[in-house]
């Protein structure tokens, strides 16, 4: 019998062959599904084989400190974790998982995010990937079969030196606004991302800033002019600066359930996918609000845009300063103000359950 981990806003739980801990659990968000689900599917991961040990979240970052601190030893039993949430919770197992000290030892522990939040991009993504519906079901077979795939992450350094992160996205201008200052709806679930999307798609705001991305390209290894330091690819650095109307920076292709906004967006392809409207008219933005959520903007044949004035780069760094100080950006959906930010991709940093 193997060994893994079930975290959620309301629960979180360790299995274990022969222990069993219960703790009140008094945090809750999204639309408050996390333990209903729970409880409605454990019996299928018990009579696979299964002893539940709960550990239960009480606050936001919890689950976080939890995972950073935890004896290595004792999370090397785990063979995996699994959350039941939205993607909220994924960011915090994440993020504690890579500022630990020995976090090169814990690579192979796999992830596996079941859907019970109003995001559920990281769920939507990993069952897309599987050709599976996404589902608590689909999600659970996916832990089930025990099959894990390494996945890319993007490194993020913030003001005052701060690290983060980030499986998902990170969002600028129109798509943090509505990640984060829809938070009021949230008891919609993802209906409040169209409502509030809308919204701002009609009554439109933009930020300046200057964008730097630094993409690799082949050089020749027979040129004798090429310096042998550069080995086998060199930077090159493209800047853009005005004001964004939109700009995303993507690590996989969902941003959530039911959006899929970087369909060429792969969880292991070493790339940061980002696309962005830069000094834009209102049409031009209204009509990118319109088509991103299905992923309309790109001709899926040529992987071309539709829209006009929209930009689309895959990169490896990108530097990212704002105009005005404590500018909001959301990174996995949780809020963040910032000046300037930093990120480059770290290519199969850790493990999810995924059958293919």
């Amino acid at each position: 019998m193997e060994n893994f981990k079930q975290d959620s806003h309301n629960l979180n739980q360790n299995f274990t062959q022969e222990n069993k801990l219960v703790q009140q659990q008094k945090f809750k968000a999204g639309p408050g599904n996390s333990q209903k689900n729970w409880e409605n599917n454990k019996q299928v991961i018990i009579d696979a084989g299964y002893l539940p040990e709960i550990i239960v979240s009480s606050k936001r970052n919890h689950i976080q400190e939890y995972i950073k601190n935890i004896k290595k030893e004792q999370l090397q039993q785990f063979t995996g974790i699994i959350i039941f949430s939205g993607d909220g919770l994924p960011h915090e197992v994440i993020n504690g998982l890579m500022n630990r000290v020995d976090r090169k030892e814990l690579v192979d522990i796999g992830i596996c995010p079941v859907p019970s939040g109003s995001g559920n991009a990281f769920a939507q993504e990993l069952n897309t990937r599987a050709n599976l519906q996404n589902s608590i079901v689909s999600s659970l077979f996916n832990f089930i079969k025990g099959k894990k795939q390494k996945m890319d992450l993007i490194q993020l350094l913030l003001d005052q030196n701060k690290i983060v992160y980030s499986f998902l996205s990170l969002n600028f201008s129109y798509v943090a606004d509505i990640d984060i200052n829809s938070e009021f709806l949230r008891c919609l679930g993802g209906t409040r991302f169209d409502i509030y999307g809308t919204y701002r798609a009609l009554i439109q705001k933009g930020e300046n800033a200057k964008l730097s991305l630094k993409e690799s390209e082949n050089i020749d290894n027979n040129n004798e002019k090429t310096n042998e330091t550069q080995q086998q690819i060199f930077k090159q650095e493209n800047i853009f600066q005005g004001k964004f109307k939109y700009l995303q920076f993507n690590n996989i292709s969902y941003l959530s359930e039911s959006c899929r906004s970087a369909p060429f967006s792969q969880i292991n392809d070493g790339k940061i996918d980002v696309q962005f409207l830069l000094n834009c008219s209102y049409c031009n933005f209204v009509n990118m609000a319109l088509k991103f959520t299905s992923g309309k903007q790109f001709d899926k044949k040529t992987q071309q845009t539709v829209v006009d004035q929209l930009q689309h780069k895959f990169v490896e760094e990108f530097e990212l300063e704002c105009e005005n100080k404590d500018t909001l950006i959301s990174v996995d959906g949780e809020k963040f103000l910032v000046k300037t930010v930093k990120g480059k991709i770290m290519p199969l940093a850790f493990s999810v359950f995924c059958i293919q």
